[in-house]
């Protein structure tokens, strides 16, 4: 009884270490999406081996879509609900482990609720714009007549997964100490401001040559590479870095 409890109460501290499971499963929902959202990208172009093919080209980005929605969500569950949506075991253990000790990465005095909930919220956010992806994505598919619609959402899902990922930068104290993070930060709100620029092109009232199609594609596979690109710096932190937060086994 007593080991289970010593168990239970390691389960629930805060932060959660991240077993080689878990960042097994996070990086491969991740590469997922990037990888597919690359593929997804070349079936816009006029010209090449998936040119045209809108069918292939929704069917990769919701897939892709999912993958990063389960990444995001997958990701807020482990160790990001502190302030925003916790338990108050997670609760008081974040506390007496930051109460009175130096500022760290994303770390806030306990009596600043915002700040404490802000890293949540932020993750919170990143889902919400993975959600927009998703849904845009299946309006993708030509037989339901809404790839307008799905553009105009792909824009609003790409301003939130820039702004998302501009704002995880922006509240890191140092990108020395953890550059691999910073890096996965940076290329993951490059593919979100690719599409996003991307996506603009694809609306109607600008794309009215294969010119302006085959730019849209371009920004297109651009942002699936950045995505790619931050899976690739994740697979890095993840299983060759191992910060201090990480267990071995």
């Amino acid at each position: 009884m007593e080991q289970r409890k010593a168990l239970l109460k390691k389960t629930r501290s805060y932060p959660r270490p991240l077993s080689f499971c878990w960042r097994s499963t996070h990086f491969t929902a991740y590469i997922i999406g990037g990888v597919t959202f690359l593929f997804g990208s070349l079936c816009y172009f006029t010209v090449g081996p998936l040119a045209g093919d809108y069918e292939a080209g929704g069917f990769l980005f919701t897939v892709g879509s999912v993958a990063f929605l389960f990444a995001d969500i997958f990701e807020w569950n482990m160790n990001n609900r502190v302030g925003c949506c916790d338990t108050v075991d997670e609760r008081v253990e974040w506390e007496s482990k930051n109460s009175g000790h130096a500022r760290s990465l994303f770390w806030c005095p306990p009596s600043q609720g915002w700040q404490r909930a802000e890293n949540g919220i932020n993750f919170s956010y990143s889902a919400f714009g993975s959600f927009l992806y998703l849904v845009g994505s299946i309006l993708f598919f030509p037989e339901l007549n809404q790839i307008t619609n799905g553009t105009w959402i792909f824009i609003v899902g790409s301003a939130v997964i820039f702004t998302s990922q501009s704002w995880k930068l922006y509240r890191y104290e140092s990108f020395i100490d953890d550059s691999p993070a910073a890096l996965i930060d940076l290329f993951a709100g490059l593919g979100g401001l690719f599409y996003l620029v991307g996506s603009v092109f694809f609306l109607p009232q600008y794309d009215v040559s294969d010119a302006i199609t085959n730019k849209a594609a371009t920004w297109f596979t651009s942002g699936g590479a950045a995505f790619t690109f931050s899976g690739i710096a994740m697979l890095y932190r993840y299983f060759v870095a191992s910060p201090p937060m990480y267990e071995t086994s």
